[in-house]
């Protein structure tokens, strides 16, 4: 009887556990669009919560470091441009007066992105036509946003009613700044679908963890819902 070393033995089974993990090593581009509706805490009287919601693009790159054949660890470098309108009102009601002003305006920000994700992956049983190492994952991570740019474009317009009387004006908001934070510490989850060929299909939550702005009465937090498809360069 052959005798195999016990240290050989080890080796040997630990390589082929290395090798089904790492064969989902990936590296590859993405790119997707947004769709960005932030949610508002108001701390103070006579401002409507506003409706806002709009849609931006996002493009960069991902890799895929595999912990286990099961567990993966995925970064992700992002620039991501959110976009969105906002309607916002102002009301003041007293004795034979009111006012109502009413800001339009399209807001639009970019970020530079950084998700760290932790991601757990199961093979799917598919025909082999469409290749056998396709997998399904969930995951979710925290995702650090640097601001690049912040832009806003918009109109004001004013109501006030004194005495039955009614005068309407409206104006062009030049030089206007929402005073958002140079970072966004956000949470992230989301699932995806890796096929052998390389393409990528991902659907994602994110969600500001505080406030995204420095207004102490007027506090926004970004939503966003984030549709993408990715392309991997390396195949096992």
């Amino acid at each position: 009887m052959i005798k195999v070393n016990k240290s050989l033995y080890v080796f040997l089974i630990l390589s082929m556990f290395s090798l089904g993990a790492f064969s989902q090593l990936k590296f590859g581009i993405k790119v997707g669009v947004n769709n960005t509706f932030p949610s508002y805490k108001i701390n103070t009287e006579g401002i409507v919560k506003p409706k806002t919601s709009g849609f931006g693009t996002v493009y960069g790159f991902f890799l895929d470091l595999p912990i286990s054949e099961t567990f993966i660890f995925q970064s992700e470098l992002l620039t991501d441009f959110r976009y969105y309108t906002a309607h916002t009102l102002i009301e003041a009601n007293s004795t034979n007066f009111s006012s109502k002003t009413e800001d339009f305006g399209y807001n639009k920000l970019a970020y530079f992105e950084i998700p760290l994700l932790f991601k757990f992956n199961t093979r799917l049983k598919t025909s082999s036509s469409y290749g056998s190492d396709n997998y399904f994952g969930i995951y979710a991570g925290p995702l650090i946003g640097i601001k690049l740019s912040e832009s806003y474009e918009g109109s004001r317009t004013s109501t006030v009613t004194s005495f039955d009387q009614k005068t309407v004006s409206t104006n062009e908001i030049e030089n206007y700044s929402v005073d958002f934070k140079p970072l966004d510490v956000s949470i992230s989850a989301g699932a995806m679908l890796d096929f052998e060929r390389g393409l990528r299909l991902e659907i994602r939550y994110i969600r500001s963890v505080s406030k995204a702005n420095t207004d102490t009465d007027f506090g926004i937090s970004y939503n966003l819902l984030q549709f993408s498809f990715g392309y991997n360069f390396i195949k096992g």
